[in-house]
């Protein structure tokens, strides 16, 4: 989950359309699915991003991929 504490924030998950959330809304981005999250276009972003362990209470491992080209980031 992603909370916006300040900015917009724009994401997407993968298979799914490109989503944004404004200040004070939050993002759920589903464990083991690739997913990229960032400021929309000309704004700056802070967030809070809040994991869970899983059903055995072991924290998530992140995996960080390839950076977002502009065609994925305009969600063409």
């Amino acid at each position: 989950m992603v909370l916006v504490k300040e900015g917009r924030l724009r994401y997407q998950v993968e298979g799914r359309p490109v989503g944004e959330a404004d200040l004070h809304e939050t993002a759920y981005l589903p464990r083991g699915v690739r997913h990229w999250h960032g400021a929309t276009p000309g704004q700056a972003l802070t967030h809070v991003s809040v994991t869970f362990p899983n059903a055995a209470g072991e924290p998530l491992a992140i995996e960080w991929m390839e950076p977002v080209d502009d065609e994925q980031y305009s969600g063409r």
